[in-house]
């Protein structure tokens, strides 16, 4: 990092998209389609857009924020994520892995595995700032903090009709990324409102705004079923799922897009969705559900859900079998996935996997594969008391190839640590009649730093492979977690986040 922005940094100069000041600017929001406003506050007025949604536009910010406060939305019907329904009727559309194998019948494992939604809760809140040229050609400049500004130029190229060279995108510092800056919202507000009044305008989103108008992790809901050999091995293995949308998404989409793209399985939803474990027969498929609250990339996609299903799944397996998880993930693990067996082997040692604990304290162990590149395995390590659950220490043992900036990766493994702890004992965000209703952190509760444990971790670096991104392949430490409380309590996490009363 440049030592002037280091500088900037400290002395808390200007480096977001909320910082910027340019003359003439107003600032503005744009009220999600459908809104009803029941009284415009004093100092602001509305005015139509060309999406035909409406524009809020004031001299000062506070007038803007009592507007976005102001509107009601109309409830809406939420589909049920219920994978048992959709089962049952026959309705799950896509397939990862389609062995012939019906997924009736006796079974040694069938467990019901849930995930709600989540919010990306960045610290800092969005914004952009517009500002449109109109001597000769239409040119469009704004500033914002965004994880992709090649995206954010090429969509607002797209949607204004202007080549992307008309577009100049200025990168602000993200106070918060995780997803949640990739699809252009802030952005395309900004210059619609600053198109329809000829001026600058500013859209700084509140923290309400953001649980309210932002785009979340879907809800899933998981079904996986088992059989062993008389070995212990897996023999059958079904897991069908059902998750709102994350890549075509509502939040993205325009609704015709939406309808061509429902017959097409969502990369997003099925990302992790097929085990590195080697079952005679296998059949994985899960239905992607159009969703009235805006969803679209969090951390990971579909990767950390569907880990948390597949290696709870697993522990609850190697206890029917009467093996210890680590010996069963390895009798399991298939044979071509040397990299990942290397990691749990790893792992298992510098946690001593193994040695006797303590009453109330319980390990779990899980891994996984992230994109088909890059390997992981965790070991937690959990007490609980009469005051709840506590995360004590977290070792990890990652395989991304060869790696060129270590403390940058040891950075993100402790940012995918401390995520999986949050979705294991925190993460929820409230939803009532089709529409999220968390207004701040005290109805979306994140980890404190007081919850974050000891972390230990191991960097992998097999000869002569080439460098396939940490990205967020340590998100299996949310099975990790959970299979630690089940070891401490014997009762299984099968709803996150793990309340004592709803595990069994």
């Amino acid at each position: 990092m440049p030592t002037d922005r280091i500088r900037d940094i400290v002395t808390g100069a200007p480096l977001y998209a909320a910082d910027i000041r340019l003359p003439d600017m107003l600032f503005g929001r744009v009220l999600p389609a459908g809104s009803i406003m029941q009284q415009l506050p004093a100092g602001a007025r509305s005015i139509a857009l060309a999406d035909g949604r409406t524009g809020i536009i004031a001299d000062h910010p506070a007038p803007v924020h009592a507007a976005a406060f102001g509107f009601s939305d109309e409830p809406v019907p939420m589909p049920s994520l219920d994978i048992d329904a959709l089962q049952a009727g026959g309705r799950l559309e896509h397939r990862l892995h389609s062995d012939s194998l019906s997924p009736d019948g006796n079974w040694d494992l069938d467990r019901r595995y849930d995930v709600p939604f989540a919010a990306h809760a960045q610290m800092e809140p969005r914004a952009a700032v517009a500002r449109w040229h109109e001597t000769g050609t239409p040119r469009l400049e704004i500033w914002t903090g965004t994880q992709d500004a090649f995206f954010v130029r090429d969509s607002l190229a797209k949607h204004f009709g202007l080549s992307s060279e008309r577009i100049l995108v200025r990168s602000c510092r993200v106070g918060g990324g995780f997803g949640g800056r990739t699809i252009p919202l802030q952005e395309l507000e900004a210059a619609l409102l600053a198109h329809a009044v000829k001026r600058p305008v500013k859209v700084q989103w509140s923290r309400a705004d953001e649980f309210r108008s932002g785009f979340h992790r879907p809800a899933s809901s998981h079904r996986i079923r088992a059989r062993l050999d008389a070995q212990g091995r897996i023999a059958e293995w079904w897991h069908g799922f059902c998750s709102g949308h994350v890549i075509f998404t509502s939040a993205a989409m325009p609704g015709w897009m939406q309808a061509v793209t429902s017959f097409v399985r969502d990369p997003g939803v099925a990302r992790g969705a097929l085990p590195p474990y080697a079952a005679s027969r296998m059949r994985v498929e899960f239905s992607d559900i159009r969703l009235p609250i805006p969803t679209g990339p969090w951390r990971g996609l579909g990767a950390g859900p569907n880990g948390y299903a597949i290696e709870t799944a697993m522990d609850e397996l190697a206890e029917i079998a009467g093996q210890d998880p680590l010996a069963f993930r390895l009798a399991n693990l298939d044979p071509q996935h040397v990299r990942l067996r290397a990691c749990l082997e790893k792992v298992a040692a510098m946690a001593q996997w193994g040695q006797p604990r303590a009453t109330g304290v319980g390990r779990g162990i899980a891994c996984g594969i992230y994109k088909e590149t890059s390997y992981a395995a965790v070991v937690a390590e959990v007490a609980v008391d009469a005051s709840g659950a506590h995360v004590r220490r977290l070792w990890c043992a990652q395989d991304c190839g060869q790696v060129i900036n270590p403390d940058q990766v040891r950075a993100q493994i402790e940012g995918n640590l401390v995520w999986g702890l949050g979705m294991v004992m925190t993460e929820k965000l409230p939803v009532e009649n089709g529409r999220v209703v968390a207004s701040g952190f005290a109805d979306y509760i994140i980890p404190r730093i007081d919850m974050v444990p000891q972390i230990d971790i191991a960097l992998i670096e097999p000869a002569a492979v080439a460098p396939s991104g940490a990205g967020e392949t340590v998100m299996v430490a949310v099975a990790a977690i959970s299979n630690a409380i089940a070891a401490a309590t014997n009762k299984r996490v099968r709803s996150l986040p793990y309340r004592p009363d709803r595990s069994g």
